[in-house]
């Protein structure tokens, strides 16, 4: 059990270690929160940079070896690759894919490179000036819980930290370096660097925590919405079902009971609200961003089996299984019920239903047997004349038949592409 025990917990270190970009499929629309997140790692680390660089200009020039003078670069390097990459990754959601193994060793390099670089440009009680790393602990620890779904527990850190072997060692180590050297110069350099990383583990804890609290105020905030605006949908249906569905079916009865109606009166109006139904359903369908072009159809399709219209042909599964954005879905929409509801006030006893689609272009095809009509016959203000300028120039076509009109209506798709709708799937 201990040994499943370490090796999930070396699992998890490791997955923590290989960052957020390594789980997480967020863009650059997150949430507010992890836009938050990402932006306080970016700017803790360039604090910590600049706080670097205040040291080094006004503590005076400090003699040592090439690798000391070169710790300052080193150390501002690091800061602002992590600063970067975090920024860009908070604004645009771009990932870098790179292997699992190798992302884990070269963040552990830069780690071990920012650690010994800070001590080494802020040595003694200066490394305490190194606090901003501890924000960016947090704030990346947390940004990767939540990539990976984990839920972090910050402020056992600090007491994780106290016990764990790493740490009991280093008080081991400096107690005896204490005893068998100058205790004034191990004090003076060793102890301030245990200091400053207590200082690292309570602050990425309370920034991890205040973080966390973050987001789940942002949850509930977001629930509250989803209870609300789902209260409102029930309020409406609740609503339509008392005040249409109803009030119909009651009128159905009183004018049933009275024997004031015929029976294929009473079949009409069933078919009617039958209708409205299916209408009502769609406009549900449309709510969800998405709709698929047969869902479309079919309350027309029925609309006009009720009416008592043969009808002749019907869209493949193929032309319809498209899947198209509401807003093209209600444009579509409106030009299936214009031209079906025109055939059928025409008189129409045959119906074909055709559907094409282009790059550009959602067309729907509907052929009577109503009469011959052209384009230079819509009634100004009437429903197709109307549908033509909704359209635009061209997009509505008229063409007599010897027995009726085929009348084909497209509605604009690539306009809409731009802006990232669905247009198929």
């Amino acid at each position: 059990m201990r040994g499943t025990t370490a090796s999930q917990s070396t699992e998890r270190s490791l997955a923590l270690i290989a960052g957020r970009e390594a789980w997480s499929d967020e863009g650059p629309t997150g949430s507010a929160v992890t836009k938050v997140a990402g932006v306080v790692e970016a700017a803790a680390f360039l604090i910590a940079a600049v706080l670097g660089w205040t040291y080094q200009l006004t503590a005076g020039s400090h003699a040592g070896t090439p690798v000391i003078v070169f710790a300052p670069f080193a150390f501002s390097m690091v800061c602002l690759l992590f600063s970067a990459r975090q920024l860009l990754l908070t604004l645009t959601g771009r990932k870098l894919h790179i292997p699992y193994g190798v992302r884990v060793t070269v963040r552990s390099m830069l780690a071990l490179a920012l650690m010994t670089s800070a001590f080494a440009v802020m040595p003694g009680w200066a490394s305490l000036n190194t606090w901003p790393i501890g924000i960016a602990l947090g704030a990346d620890a947390v940004l990767t819980s939540w990539a990976l779904g984990w839920h972090l527990r910050p402020l056992r850190w600090w007491p994780a930290f106290v016990l764990s072997p790493y740490h009991l060692g280093a008080i081991g180590g400096l107690l005896g370096a204490a005893t068998f050297q100058q205790s004034g110069s191990v004090w003076s350099t060793a102890f301030p660097v245990l200091v400053a990383l207590h200082s690292w583990v309570i602050i990425a804890s309370l920034t991890a925590w205040g973080l966390n609290q973050l987001d789940e105020s942002e949850k509930a905030d977001r629930q509250r919405l989803y209870d609300t605006a789902a209260t409102v949908e029930h309020q409406k249906n609740a609503h339509w079902m008392h005040d249409d569905l109803c009030a119909q079916l009651r009128l159905v009865s009183i004018q049933v009971q009275s024997r004031s109606i015929e029976f294929e009166d009473v079949a009409q109006l069933l078919d009617d609200l039958d209708h409205q139904i299916r209408l009502r359903q769609l406009d549900a369908i449309f709510a969800t961003e998405t709709v698929r072009v047969a869902e479309i159809i079919q309350p027309w399709l029925r609309r006009a089996q009720n009416n008592g219209v043969l009808i002749d042909r019907v869209p493949s599964l193929d032309d319809v299984s498209m899947v198209v954005s509401t807003e093209v879905g209600r444009e579509f929409s409106h030009a299936v019920s214009v031209l079906t509801s025109n055939a059928l006030n025409a008189g129409a006893t045959r119906l074909s239903f055709d559907v094409t689609r282009t790059e550009e272009y959602l067309s729907i095809i509907i052929t009577d047997d109503a009469g011959g009509l052209s384009a230079s016959e819509l009634p100004v203000g009437r429903a197709l004349w109307s549908l033509q300028q909704d359209l635009g120039d061209g997009q509505l076509v008229v063409t007599p038949t010897d027995t009726g009109t085929m009348v084909q209506a497209s509605v604009a798709r690539t306009e809409r592409n731009r802006r990232g709708a669905i247009v198929a799937r």
